[in-house]
């Protein structure tokens, strides 16, 4: 993370950016979603979740990864007490948008500028295979897909039909057309977003 410096009575002041964020309640949820990304967010959700149950912003610029690491800061995001207000900054995408998504009805927002994407589940990263794996791999994929559909159904009030219509290939929004789809609640200026 960067230094920002901060004026006070002795001239300036250097903090982390994730110092700042963190004295806000709001957590950078930036870039692929997988590894060291994944145990920060988790920690963080759960440490502000202990201190109290004020709001926690996440500000999510990604664009999407791994969807069993997504789906354990989903899984966190819904077992806090503390209200989690989301916002999508630059892109949200994939695994991204269902975390913006998923955040509390009424304070789930999108900066003018930002992108959302909706796909269905990818695979990649795969090498040789046989039939028999691929047979297994096509049934567990499909299983993975209906709950992501419903995931993403129950968050935006469309049906599993719908999501699974609108995600047949990659499905992008502006930030207007993110709310009209209920992809989040509305679209807001820089000012109130988290400092």
């Amino acid at each position: 993370m960067s230094l920002i410096y901060i004026p006070n009575m002795n001239g300036y002041e250097a903090m982390e950016t994730r110092e700042i964020l963190s004295k806000n309640r709001c957590i950078w949820v930036d870039g692929k979603i997988e590894g060291n990304m994944v145990i920060e967010t988790i920690s963080a959700l759960l440490h502000f979740d202990k201190e109290s149950n004020e709001e926690i912003t996440m500000l999510i610029h990604s664009p999407g990864g791994s969807i069993q690491e997504g789906l354990a800061i989903y899984d966190v995001m819904k077992t806090v007490q503390a209200p989690i207000r989301t916002v999508a900054v630059g892109m949200a995408a994939s695994m991204g948008a269902v975390l913006l998504a998923a955040g509390m009805k009424g304070r789930r927002m999108v900066l003018p500028s930002a992108k959302v994407m909706i796909h269905q589940p990818l695979i990649t990263g795969m090498g040789p295979a046989n039939v028999s794996e691929l047979i297994e791999l096509g049934e567990h994929m499909k299983g993975v897909k209906q709950m992501m559909n419903e995931i993403l159904a129950e968050c935006t009030g469309h049906t599993v039909k719908e999501i699974d219509e609108a995600c047949r290939t990659d499905h992008y929004f502006m930030a207007k057309e993110a709310v009209e789809y209920g992809m989040a609640d509305y679209v807001v200026d820089g000012k109130s977003v988290c400092l």
